[in-house]
């Protein structure tokens, strides 16, 4: 992803079995690690560009921290469990996911949203448990509510939750395929986003010679 000021790249890179985070310059120069591993994912950015939100996946549960753009030691935001999350567009707000269950890597069913250096919740709302794909989440460009993913019968479509409550709203009517990532513009009359299908397969292995 991209900084609000259209310096540099922000971005996941699997190296030596560890997932870490990484900065470049936007024409692909100078890159930079900023985050240690072994499984920090899911960046969003502040927009002043000045700090790096993600999602630490470590054993004995995923927690929520940031880091300088400019690198420097990683500090944890909050020690509840979170899948991914969102700063909203004011810079104030942190939205993200998590399960309530008491497997903290479970697919999260909830949202909350704390102050973006961490306290406790503002709002907490339910939303449908999406186990296909990882629920994707986004802050309407008013910072008035919350744009989620939610898979069905393995189709996406998104929907949104109003901060000030009330039930959530259908946004998108997809009939087919899985959304990994979304984005809307900045009036909120553009919708990009990445689909595809997830498959599997299976594979029977008979007549295997033990070896000494």
């Amino acid at each position: 992803m991209v900084t609000a000021d259209g310096r540099y790249v922000v971005f996941g890179l699997w190296q030596d079995g560890k997932r870490s985070l990484w900065r470049m310059n936007l024409d692909g120069s100078n890159p930079i690690q900023l985050t240690p591993g072994p499984g920090d994912s899911f960046p969003t950015l502040t927009p002043d560009s000045r700090w790096v939100i993600y999602t630490t996946y470590e054993a004995p549960k995923p927690t929520l921290w940031k880091v300088s753009i400019d690198g420097g030691t990683p500090v944890r935001i909050t020690d509840h469990v979170v899948a991914v999350a969102s700063v909203s567009p004011d810079g104030k707000l942190i939205a993200y996911t998590y399960p309530e269950s008491r497997d903290p890597f479970a697919p999260p069913n909830r949202i909350e949203v704390i102050p973006i250096d961490g306290g406790p919740p503002i709002h907490s709302f339910q939303i449908s448990s999406s186990g296909t794909v990882s629920t994707v989440i986004q802050w309407t460009p008013d910072g008035k509510s919350i744009f989620y993913s939610v898979n069905a019968n393995n189709v996406s479509n998104i929907w949104t939750q109003s901060l000030d409550g009330g039930p959530p709203k259908q946004a998108t009517d997809f009939k087919d395929l899985l959304i990994t990532a979304f984005a809307w513009s900045t009036d909120g009359k553009q919708l990009v986003c990445t689909r595809g299908s997830l498959l599997r397969d299976a594979v029977l292995i008979t007549d295997v010679t033990k070896t000494k």
